[in-house]
């Protein structure tokens, strides 16, 4: 005697789920693996970022207390790390240019999602900032810290 269905349909639904299923560990272990091969190695992501400042205490005063971060890990009178999302930020005590307006080639870049309220918040604690700039559809604000080193503030 038959039933009159077929388990057929079902067992259809059950491989194409469970090929989704392996597209999206694949995927996901891919993004997660992610390296460059660059010189003939393999790069992992960025993860830090080692700025070096005349003034640890002071600097780490401004990340903190001025913009939010976090320490993490290891600190003392001459080395800090905080998290800045995705990457970490270290500041460690080093030469520094001798004038307070460095010249720019190294600016740290934090995402916010209203640049303008960010830039009246950073200048209501006394932070140098610059006028917004508007991209093509992002938004950006330059600024310095007490050293001097340029860091952004931006829509993207």
């Amino acid at each position: 005697m038959s039933i009159g269905w077929s388990t057929q349909p079902t067992l259809n639904l059950c491989q194409r789920l469970i090929n989704n299923i392996r597209l999206n560990i694949n995927s996901f272990a891919s993004t997660v693996n992610r390296r460059v091969l660059l010189f003939g190695f393999m790069l992992g992501p960025l993860n830090r970022i080692i700025l070096f400042v005349k003034d640890v205490p002071r600097c780490a005063a401004f990340y903190k207390d001025v913009l939010g971060l976090e320490s993490s890990g290891y600190a003392d009178a001459k080395w800090i790390t905080f998290s800045a999302g995705g990457c970490l930020l270290s500041l460690h005590q080093g030469a520094a240019a001798s004038t307070s307006r460095k010249p720019k080639y190294t600016q740290i870049v934090f995402e916010v999602a209203d640049v303008s309220a960010a830039r009246d918040q950073l200048l209501s604690r006394n932070v140098q900032m610059d006028k917004i700039i508007d991209g093509d559809g992002f938004a950006f604000c330059n600024g310095r810290d007490p050293e001097g080193n340029w860091f952004q503030i931006s829509s993207r």
